[in-house]
């Protein structure tokens, strides 16, 4: 593809290349490149963009990559600007709340939402997903078998009386492959051995348990208190080198208050067996009641994420 051959019908030299002159876009401004067997042109101002001179039309990179003329298509490396671009960490799951249905804000990333209904706050334009403490559940079947270097997750729960299991998942992978290094947790339930990672809330005691587990570490656990019957700001986060977990909320008093720890640790984590799960991983035995009104789950740690 894109090599120039003999053809008797054509009377352009196979070492002639007419180059620039007869590109005519009047909004962009084309950047001259050298003679070369390539189609395809860079666009000044639009390093994600390039133009197809054979159709005669701007296209798109994919998300996260450059045009790079000298490998004459997308990288990371973003080749009019000369430098190394990162690609832009943005999150595999942002579940949507705000219409009729539960949807991920991330398109090419299914998710699949049953019994999990709608809830109108009472505020213009805030919703919130009610899950019923039986079989509500989110599902997201492209995480399933996938050992992730880092990740970082932000939710938003409200614990209501009245219904759930004693110990109920708010976020876990449910079951994953077993460690070599795997430490004994015989005496805690099924709902804490199986994940290799795992947010679940445990009501008699009110707190929030947080678990990592890697190829190279023992399982990690992390417990801080939150607040029952009252909206709770979680985030967890493993970098490569620790985990970080944090609970932020507001006391009936109005006081604001904040509970945070950090282990060591390091390694992938442990892939999947089963599909994680929002909500729930068997049905009513740890199934979450109460609300959700945000999750967000990355398989990177965003720039601007502030200190932990």
């Amino acid at each position: 593809l894109q090599e120039c051959t003999p053809d008797v019908s054509c009377n352009i030299s196979c070492n002639q290349r007419e180059g620039q002159e007869y590109y005519n876009l009047s909004a962009d401004q084309l950047m001259a490149t050298d003679p070369y067997e390539c189609f395809f042109r860079p666009i000044s101002g639009k390093p994600n963009k390039y133009y197809n001179e054979v159709a005669k039309i701007e296209q798109d990179c994919a998300d996260s990559t450059f045009y790079n003329p000298e490998k004459c298509g997308c990288d990371m490396i973003a080749a009019p600007a000369g430098t190394l671009r990162a690609p832009r960490c943005r999150p595999l799951l942002h579940v949507d709340f705000a219409n009729d249905t539960v949807v991920n804000l991330r398109r090419d990333v299914y998710i699949n939402a049953q019994n999990t209904d709608i809830q109108a706050s009472g505020m213009e334009g805030v919703q919130y997903g009610l899950f019923n403490g039986r079989n509500s559940f989110i599902e997201i079947p492209y995480l399933s078998g996938i050992a992730l270097d880092k990740f970082f997750i932000r939710l938003r729960f409200y614990s209501a009386a009245g219904g759930g299991a004693e110990d109920q998942v708010l976020f876990s992978n449910c079951e994953s492959t077993i460690s070599r290094t795997a430490t004994d947790t015989s005496e805690l339930p099924q709902v804490y051995q199986r994940p290799s990672m795992a947010v679940i809330l445990n009501k008699p005691s009110r707190l929030l348990t947080f678990i990592a587990q890697t190829d190279t570490s023992p399982k990690t656990i992390i417990r801080l208190p939150f607040l029952d019957e009252g909206w709770n700001n979680v985030e967890m986060v493993y970098d490569g080198k620790a985990l970080t977990a944090r609970i932020r909320s507001v006391s009936p008093d109005g006081t604001g208050v904040e509970e945070k720890d950090t282990k060591i640790l390091s390694g992938r984590l442990l892939a999947s067996k089963f599909t994680p799960r929002i909500g729930v991983c068997m049905t009513e035995r740890d199934a979450f009641f109460g609300y959700l009104d945000m999750v967000k789950m990355y398989d990177c740690i965003p720039a601007d994420l502030p200190m932990m």
